[in-house]
């Protein structure tokens, strides 16, 4: 058993294999969107006393010293703490945003038990009739962030929180909202409520990644596509791609 209680961030990776649920374990990326995303968060959320700003460049020793001595908190640059400051206004200015966030409960951890498996989770916010996520992303016009939403398992995240709430005991949500955030400028602000049919959605694609988690620890094996070897066929109408090269034989 990889974990002791089961999180959405690992859960996710059934959706490529097993083993990619495995590796999820092992590489943890932290890159400057991640970051960015995390501050925004933590500005938007209330959780600025984790953020620490650090006058420099990420190299050096200078920033080694300063990262030791901060360790455990957010450490980020001034340029990347004015790119947080921008969303973080821009969602304080959109009234359908403050209005679902008010009275909410902000990064509280659930734990719940889903057929026999401990699992837990922290949304970012939610009340006793809805839980909501922030999103920050590069296009949140309706047409383009519908596809984001389904392409990243944000219905199935959603659907996870939702039933975590629920099945806790911590509140009885039965609608969930995104609050999703461009990254530059302006910084628009557009908020989205799942339909049903989205939650439901989300709802089968999470547990179809569970069941094979129990599955595969119930055995110990953690494969990866397939086991077996796989016909393959010439697809009709594929183009040669000539801008990649393939290694000497």
């Amino acid at each position: 058993m990889l974990e002791e209680r089961v999180r959405f961030s690992h859960l996710k990776a059934f959706a490529r294999s097993a083993a990619h649920y495995v590796a999820s374990f092992r590489n943890d990326r932290d890159t400057p969107q991640m970051r960015l995303g995390r501050l925004g968060h933590a500005l938007v959320l209330g959780e600025r006393e984790k953020i620490v700003v650090y006058d420099g460049e990420r190299r050096g020793n200078a920033w080694k010293d300063f990262a030791k001595a901060n360790d455990g908190a957010e450490i980020v640059t001034v340029a990347e703490h004015a790119k947080a400051r921008a969303i973080a206004d821009a969602v304080a200015r959109n009234g359908n945003a403050t209005k679902l966030l008010h009275g909410t409960k902000k990064e509280h951890r659930i734990e719940w038990s889903l057929c026999g498996r401990e699992c837990a989770g922290t949304p970012d916010a939610f009340a006793d009739d809805y839980v909501l996520d922030l999103k920050t992303c590069p296009d949140v016009s309706p047409e383009k962030f519908r596809f984001t939403a389904q392409r990243m398992g944000y219905f199935a995240q959603l659907s996870w929180y939702l039933d975590g709430l629920v099945a806790s005991g911590q509140a009885a949500p039965k609608r969930a909202y995104i609050i999703a955030v461009e990254a530059t400028d302006p910084c628009v602000v557009q908020c989205f409520e799942m339909t049903p049919g989205a939650i439901e959605f989300g709802r089968r694609q999470y547990r179809s990644w569970f069941e094979r988690l129990l599955a595969c620890e119930s055995v110990n094996h953690f494969p990866g596509y397939s086991e077996a070897i796989l016909p393959m066929d010439a697809l009709e109408d594929v183009q040669l791609d000539y801008s990649e090269s393939e290694a000497a034989e």
